[in-house]
């Protein structure tokens, strides 16, 4: 049921892409998402497809892995394509009964779908390509000024690693408890929506009491490893690191390619393209 969930997982090979600092990625993935949704022509969004395609194939993760990730969001995306297409006025292109598909209503059709699509699979890069620990470490970087006004750092970084640790675990948990539940003959399949309604309870009551013994345990854990036992000033956790985050060449390198594909991003979007 939740096998196409990405959030979280993350796949061990050797790449460039899984090398490089987690605040680079994290920080080049805004990068994009900026450029995708300010500068929108179809030579902006061929450029953003290519570099798109070019970071899969330096990830050495399979294509098809990546696309994987978007069946989460099918729904979404026809959601999206069907009310961008029906509710948005401008020129007629074709109508049957009380609908009109307008010319204007295709090309927001067509670029939200686009950007959503490009928003999880690099997304999922993300996660396929860095671990949960060091994507905390990331975070906990980038809030470290707010330390010197009493923001509880160290804390706030934990819960987001710990979240996403935990998204792969309970999706995994609910295909377990789905697989007992049909060889014990529920039918999640057939039926309306009251009755399946009816059957998500035999799924969500064994999976809180799950997430609730796995979360004590979590909390034994970290008290047996002495977590919060020492405090700043004001009374935060404060962490030391194994392996601190460090810039390294291939990191900075990465920051000029990104200020380069900025600057096509930009050129590319005062050329007019009629089409989009």
């Amino acid at each position: 049921m939740f096998k196409d969930i990405t959030l979280g997982k993350f796949i061990n090979v050797k790449s460039i892409l899984h090398s490089l600092d987690p605040r680079v990625k994290i920080i080049g993935l805004f990068v994009y998402f900026i450029t995708i949704f300010v500068f929108a022509n179809l030579l902006c969004y061929i450029i953003a497809g290519i570099v798109l395609l070019i970071l899969i194939k330096l990830s050495n993760i399979k294509f098809g892995l990546i696309f994987k990730s978007l069946k989460s969001i099918l729904s979404l995306l026809i959601l999206s394509a069907v009310l961008n297409l029906f509710l948005t006025n401008g020129k007629v292109i074709f109508s049957f009964w009380i609908f009109n598909i307008t010319y204007e209503g295709l090309k927001i059709s067509i670029k939200m779908c686009f950007r959503l699509m490009i928003l999880i699979m690099c997304s999922s890069l993300l996660t396929y390509t860095t671990t949960p620990k060091r994507l905390t470490d990331a975070i906990e970087s980038f809030l470290s000024p707010l330390s010197a006004f009493a923001f509880p750092v160290a804390e706030i970084s934990m819960m987001i690693g710990i979240a996403l640790r935990f998204v792969p675990v309970l999706a995994g948990e609910v295909d377990r408890i789905t697989t007992a539940q049909k060889s014990r003959g529920v039918d999640f399949d057939h039926g309306g929506i009251r009755q399946k309604i009816k059957v998500i309870i035999p799924i969500i009551v064994p999976l809180f009491i799950s997430a609730f013994k796995r979360s004590d345990s979590l909390s034994l854990a970290m008290e047996a490893r002495c977590f919060g036992c020492v405090l700043n000033k004001n009374g935060f956790v404060v962490r030391s690191k194994l392996h601190p985050l460090r810039y390294n060449n291939i990191d900075y390198i990465a920051f000029v390619l990104m200020g380069i594909y900025f600057v096509m991003m930009f050129v590319a979007s005062h050329f007019n393209f009629s089409i989009l």
